[in-house]
């Protein structure tokens, strides 16, 4: 019994000094750090500016991947790269269908090109500031931008490119549900009672929205 005690006494404390010699996981990087722009993987990010403001603001998230907080700052340095909108234009859209179009560069701001994120933080914010005043709610606009530079870690391989889908509201867009009865004009006593979701558009200001109704088009303010 007493060498049966003293082996186990032995094999424990073997295992508890082979343990001390090993690191956590989560003190090692378990797969390489890089710098990513939030959301670049669904190649799309739908942005919201509001017409009922003279300025909004989109912002561009910046990320550094890794299971562990960074030690030092990380300076990512984004550019716009319009040409990207071409493509997506090319590939995605039909010839016959509206073109995405990039912002006119007398409408919008960006203060600085660079991003840093601190020691101790996953991501960081670039704003980009927005005058919608003369955006059309019939056109279609976006901003593209890529990672130019990196003080550290390198940038992502794919999903490199963040398009900004820019959404134009004001506090009564949006979707609402329609309550009608539709009636034969020859018959009235033959109708039909309906629910139909409508999209409801900001126009050209923040209280006037539009809403297609078969052909025709319905204006609605405050």
């Amino acid at each position: 019994m007493k060498n049966y005690i003293f082996a186990t006494i032995s094999l424990a404390a073997a295992l508890l000094f082979t343990a001390c010699d090993q690191e956590a996981p989560m003190d090692t990087d378990l797969y390489p750090q890089t710098a990513y722009i939030v959301g670049a993987h669904y190649r799309i990010i739908d942005e919201y500016l509001d017409l009922s403001y003279e300025q909004d603001t989109v912002n561009i998230s910046v990320a550094i991947s890794g299971n562990r907080s960074l030690g030092s700052d990380v300076k990512v340095t984004l550019e716009e790269c319009p040409e990207a909108i071409d493509t997506y234009n090319q590939r995605e859209v039909s010839a016959r269908a509206r073109q995405y179009r990039p912002l006119s560069t007398d409408i919008y701001q960006i203060p600085s090109y660079d991003v840093t994120v601190r020691k101790g933080e996953v991501f960081h914010t670039l704003p980009v500031y927005v005058n919608p005043s003369s955006l059309h709610c019939d056109s279609l606009y976006m901003l593209a931008f890529k990672i130019a530079a990196t003080s550290m870690y390198e940038a992502t391989k794919i999903d490199t490119v963040a398009l900004l889908r820019m959404n134009l509201v004001n506090k009564y867009s949006g979707q609402y549900y329609m309550n009608g009865v539709i009636k034969n004009v020859d018959n009235p006593n033959d109708s039909l009672v309906y629910v139909m979701p409508r999209q409801l558009t900001a126009t050209k200001d923040g209280r006037t929205v539009r809403m297609f109704h078969y052909n025709n088009s319905t204006f609605a303010s405050e």
